[in-house]
């Protein structure tokens, strides 16, 4: 059985969810490609590079997906496993270096990526490898140290190859603090059976990203933030977090409580 880009998250990791692939896309491929467009003029070329080189690195994330069950597997007393763990082909992790090399060359040259560069890449995946051996292997609680690298990795992995806009690297930043702080908020003060708390992160993304937008407005390089690539990240932030906006506008006191 092929475990393309993704598939150990909807069938392994988060069995079930039904959003689990299309929050993939959304919040992840989508992002990417908004990034690359900070860096160069968007073209069809670009952009299926850069998709490319996303599926390329998810397939190496997913491999420290696999090796975190693996250890909890080993390691842990009550793991908390999709049924499907089990029954993974034993050449799970050479085939996902396979996609991630495969996905990595053709992003790669679609960019046309310079040898320094593709060294930068190889040393992306290494680096994510290395930090997720870590992550797998120490105590919950100190995971929250190591947590904002891999999601550095994941929001900016671009950086690697191509030379993000300043509205680029505020985005990739304000998705990765975001996720960090919701990862912090599910080890220090998990919900009750265990699971993710009700944590708005991307609605703190959102915050984020105007918080740094605000920031750039205040410096010479204040028109990148109209430029089309800036405004469909911010307008990326506030679909996504569309729900969370909801809630708060229905739970807000626009007026004082009666006495």
């Amino acid at each position: 059985m092929l475990f393309p880009p993704g598939a150990y998250l909807r069938l392994v990791k988060r069995p079930g969810v039904e959003r689990a692939g299309r929050q993939l896309l959304t919040d992840d491929a989508l992002t990417w490609l908004l990034l690359a467009a900070t860096a160069r003029p968007a073209s069809p070329r670009l952009l299926a590079g850069a998709l490319c080189c996303f599926a390329g690195f998810w397939a190496a994330y997913e491999l420290g997906y696999w090796d975190n069950d693996r250890c909890a597997a080993r390691y842990e007393a009550k793991p908390v496993l999709g049924p499907a763990f089990p029954s993974l082909p034993r050449h799970f992790p050479a085939q996902a270096l396979g996609f991630a090399l495969l996905f990595s060359l053709a992003g790669l040259g679609l960019l046309d990526a310079r040898p320094a560069q593709a060294a930068r890449w190889a040393g992306l995946l290494a680096a994510l490898g290395v930090i997720y051996a870590l992550y797998n292997r120490l105590d919950k609680t100190s995971r929250v140290f190591l947590y904002p690298g891999l999601q550095g990795c994941r929001s900016l992995g671009l950086l690697a190859v191509l030379p993000l806009g300043p509205a680029g690297l505020a985005a990739g930043a304000a998705q990765a603090i975001a996720r960090w702080l919701g990862y912090c908020l599910y080890r220090f003060r998990p919900a009750a059976n265990g699971a993710w708390p009700d944590i708005p992160t991307r609605f703190l993304h959102l915050l984020l990203l105007l918080f740094f937008g605000a920031i750039l407005l205040a410096t010479p390089a204040r028109a990148v933030f109209f430029s089309w690539p800036a405004l469909a990240l911010l307008a990326q932030a506030v679909f996504l977090a569309r729900r969370d906006l909801r809630a708060a506008w229905r739970n807000a006191r626009w007026l004082p409580a009666a006495r």
